[in-house]
Parts: C-alpha cells; structure tokens; sequence
C-alpha cells in the first residue's frame, strides 16, 4: 500500500478505439493494480466513515462540502481502477479504502469483473444471475438519470458496481435493500 498525504497525479496511457495512444494525469484520491499496491490519499482515507453507517448521517457535523472530500472516478479507461478528485460526491459517502480494497479481492480470480472469489459453499451461478441482473437494473437507472442509492460511478463497468456496492454495503448497509437481486448477501 502507498499513501501519499492527499491527492496524488498519476501519469497512465491507455489507447482508444481507434487505435490513438492517450497520456492522461489526473488527480487521483485511490487506485488499485491487478499486480502492485493499493494507492490512497491519506487525507480522503482519514475522511471514510465519518457517518453513521445506517442512513448516512455525518457523525462529524462541522463538516461540510468544503471539508469533506469524496472520491469522484476518472472517466479515462486504465491499466488499474482509479478514482479521481474532480467533484464531491458527499451524498453517496464513498469511502475510497472500502473501494479499492474492494477492487483487490475482486482481482484475486485475475481482472477486475465483479466476480471474486467466492466463499466455499457460494453458488457462482446464483452470484453471476443476481449480479448480472443488479448490475443491469442498474446501468438502466443511471442511464435514465434515474435517483438511486448507489454512486452512478459504479455503472462504468461490473468492476466498478461491485466497489460501489461493496462500499454501500459497509457504510450504508440499509441502501442496498432495494439493490435488484440482494447482491451483497447472495450465497
């Protein structure tokens, strides 16, 4: 794991559809690799989990938008997840350790897809249909612009979906009541 004191400014190349090579930096608040560290802010991870973990109430109420920085993803495809710093997310309390770790378990089976490892006994076929279909319910309520529990980040790829969840799950575990398919707690 590295931490740098807050956000931090990787350079990544990634080649479009067309075939064109991009260089992009932007400010970055966490990123996982699929073979190096976990990549954090250290001011933004001091920062997760400042609200009550049930309906998302801040616990510190001096904070305010100003004060309260929330991991926002960077639009740009790369090599490792990233999220970046561009705006504030407050409302959806994203928690940027829970994220990125979420991204390593689920790159213990190799890339990141939304399908970790499962527990012994965890059907992979339940896990695939529930996912699948949460994952799908969900893309169509962002596309829509369509209000929902979740950051609208995770519907950039099943990868990012199972982060957002995981985090949901951790710090607002009552919003994913009503995610389609109980994801979190499929067995």
């Amino acid at each position: 794991m590295i931490v740098y004191p807050g956000e931090f400014v990787p350079e990544h190349e990634f080649m479009d559809e067309a075939g064109v090579v991009h260089v992009v930096r932007d400010a970055m608040l966490g990123e996982s690799w699929e073979h190096g560290p976990v990549v954090l802010s250290g001011a933004d991870a001091v920062r997760c989990g400042e609200h009550d973990g049930v309906n998302g109430q801040c616990k510190n109420d001096t904070l305010d938008d100003e004060n309260m920085s929330c991991p926002f993803p960077s639009p740009q495809p790369s090599p490792a997840s990233g999220r970046g710093a561009n705006e504030s997310l407050r409302e959806f309390h994203v928690n940027v350790v829970i994220h990125e770790f979420a991204h390593k378990l689920d790159m213990l089976n190799g890339a990141m897809n939304g399908f970790p490892p499962l527990h012994r006994g965890m059907s992979s076929e339940r896990w695939a249909q529930s996912f699948t279909a949460a994952y799908a319910d969900f893309c169509a309520k962002a596309e829509r612009d369509m209000e929902t529990a979740l950051d609208p980040y995770g519907a950039e790829s099943p990868a990012e979906f199972f982060a957002v969840t995981s985090e949901a799950f951790f710090e607002r575990p009552m919003s994913c009541n009503g995610i389609s398919g109980g994801v979190p707690a499929t067995g």
